[in-house]
C-alpha cells in the first residue's frame, strides 16, 4: 500500500506542477494582449497636431487635424467649436486603440515618445480603408496678424467640369491667423472646419471627425478666392473658386426633391433590424404626423439631423413618429444591421430604425420610387395625419452653419407643430 500511495502522490505532484506552469505561461501571454485604456497613455497632455498621409504613387500630400490629450490620457478631436471624445478599448501588444463614436471608426497607434505617436485611422464601414498618421505635441507656431470678421462667399466646386460643377455658400472667420468656417451646399454642409489664414492671403481649413477627413485650401485675392482645392481623405479631390457675396444663397431645400407626376401618396418597403420586411403606405402612416428620415450611420451631417429629430420626438411625444431609413456601405445585411444597431444605441433613439439597403442614391430612389430622385443624405419627408406628403427637405444645415441652422430648424419645428395642431 505505501508504495502505491507514493506512486499516486508523485503523479499528483507532477500534475500540480504542470498546472501551475501553465498558469504562469497564460499570465505572461495575457500581459502581451491586455486590455488597455486611456491610462496606458504615457504621453504629454495638451494640444496635439495630427498629420494624415494621403500620398499616392504620383503625389505627396497630407491633411492636418487637431487633438487634445487630457490629464487621463484620453483623446479629444477638435474641429472649430466641436469636441469629440474618443473611447480607448482593447490594445494588442504596444498598439492602443481609440474608438471614435458613433461611427465604426478608430485610431490604432503606438507611442514613440512622450510627445509623439503614430499609426493609422481605420473606417470599418468602408472596405479596407486605412490612412496612416503621425501626431506630435505642440500648438500652432503661427506668426500672423491675419484677422477678419465673417465673410460670405458664392462658391463653385468642380468649376473645371461643366457637367459636374455645383454651387455652395462659404462662411469664414479669422482671428489672429486661426480660421474657422464651413461650406453649405444643396445637399448639406461640411460641418465644423478649422485651419489657418496667413498674411499673404493663403489659407487652409480641415476637419477630422471619425467619418470624414476634409481639407480645403485656397488664396484670397481681393473679392475672390483662387486656386482652391478640396481633398476628402485619400479617395477624392476637386477644384473650387469663390467670390465675395454677402447675399449668396442656394435653391430652396424644399424644392429639390418632390413626388413624381401622378403620384399622390408615399409607399415603400424596408427591413427591420431583424431582417423582416416592413411596408409603409398612406394607411399605415395615418393618425399622427410622421417624419421619414433617409440617412446613413456613416454620415456626420445625418448625425446632426438625427440629434434634431431626436429632440422633436422628445418634445412632441406620441404626436409625431420619426421613421429613420438607413442606407449603409457594403452589400451585406448583417453589416448594415450592426451599424444601425450601434447608431441607435449611441443616440439612445426611442424609436425603431429601419434599413433601406446599400449606400447608393439609385438604390434609395428604387426604395422611394414615388420621388423624382434622392439627391442627398439626409433627406426628410414630412407627412400629415392623413398620410399626405406635406414637405420634403433635401439636406440639413447643421450647427456649424450658425444662424442658418437656427432658422432652418425653427422652420422644420414650426411645420411639425402646425401639422400636429391640425384636425384629422
Amino acid at each position: 500500500m505505501p508504495l502505491r500511495l507514493s506512486k499516486y502522490y508523485a503523479i499528483i505532484t507532477l500534475f500540480v506542477k504542470y498546472f501551475l506552469y501553465t498558469l504562469i505561461l497564460l499570465s505572461l501571454f495575457s500581459c502581451s494582449e491586455s486590455s488597455k485604456d486611456a491610462s496606458s497613455n504615457k504621453i504629454t497632455p495638451g494640444e496635439w497636431k495630427l498629420v494624415f498621409d494621403i500620398s499616392d504613387s504620383s503625389n505627396t500630400a497630407s491633411i492636418p487635424a487637431r487633438m487634445l490629450v487630457d490629464s487621463t490620457g484620453s483623446f479629444i478631436l477638435i474641429n472649430g467649436e466641436e469636441r469629440i471624445q474618443l473611447k480607448h478599448t482593447t490594445g494588442v501588444g504596444d498598439t492602443l486603440i481609440a474608438r471614435i463614436e458613433p461611427y465604426l471608426s478608430s485610431l490604432h497607434y503606438v507611442i514613440k515618445s512622450n510627445d509623439s505617436i503614430e499609426g493609422y485611422w481605420e473606417d470599418e464601414a468602408r472596405e479596407n480603408y486605412k490612412i496612416k498618421f503621425k501626431a506630435s505635441k505642440g500648438s500652432s507656431s503661427l506668426q500672423t496678424k491675419s484677422s477678419f470678421a465673417d465673410k460670405t462667399y458664392d462658391v463653385t466646386f468642380s468649376y473645371d467640369c461643366p457637367d459636374c460643377a455645383y454651387k455652395a455658400v462659404g462662411v469664414f472667420h479669422s482671428e489672429k491667423g486661426t480660421m474657422t468656417g464651413t461650406f453649405m451646399t444643396e445637399t448639406g454642409d461640411y460641418r465644423y472646419l478649422q485651419g489657418e489664414s496667413k498674411d499673404d492671403g493663403s489659407f487652409y481649413l480641415s476637419c477630422f471627425d471619425g467619418a470624414h477627413l476634409f481639407y480645403f485650401s485656397g488664396e484670397m485675392k481681393g473679392d475672390s478666392i483662387v486656386d482652391g482645392k478640396f481633398n476628402s481623405g485619400k479617395h477624392h479631390s476637386e477644384l473650387w473658386n469663390a467670390r465675395l457675396d454677402a447675399n449668396a444663397k442656394l435653391r430652396d431645400p424644399d424644392s429639390l426633391t418632390y413626388l413624381k407626376d401622378g403620384v399622390e401618396e408615399l409607399a415603400f418597403t424596408v427591413r427591420s433590424a431583424t431582417g423582416d420586411s416592413v411596408v409603409f403606405n398612406k394607411e399605415k402612416l395615418k393618425g399622427k404626423v410622421s417624419v421619414i428620415q433617409i440617412f446613413g450611420s456613416w454620415c456626420p451631417n445625418c448625425t446632426d439631423e438625427t440629434k434634431f429629430w431626436r429632440q422633436v420626438a422628445a418634445e412632441f411625444g406620441d404626436a409625431v413618429a420619426i421613421i429613420p431609413v438607413a442606407f449603409e456601405r457594403g452589400t451585406e445585411f448583417s453589416k448594415h444591421a450592426k451599424a444601425v444597431a450601434h447608431y441607435k444605441n449611441q443616440f439612445d433613439l426611442p424609436y425603431e430604425v429601419y434599413i433601406g439597403g446599400e449606400l447608393s442614391k439609385d438604390k434609395a430612389a428604387q426604395v422611394f420610387s414615388g420621388l423624382n430622385a434622392i439627391m442627398s443624405y439626409p433627406t426628410s419627408i414630412i407627412i400629415d395625419k392623413e398620410g399626405k406628403v406635406r414637405k420634403i427637405h433635401t439636406g440639413f444645415y447643421g450647427p456649424s452653419t450658425g444662424k442658418y441652422h437656427t432658422l432652418y430648424t425653427e422652420r422644420l419645428r414650426r411645420e411639425v407643430e402646425s401639422l400636429i395642431g391640425m384636425g384629422g
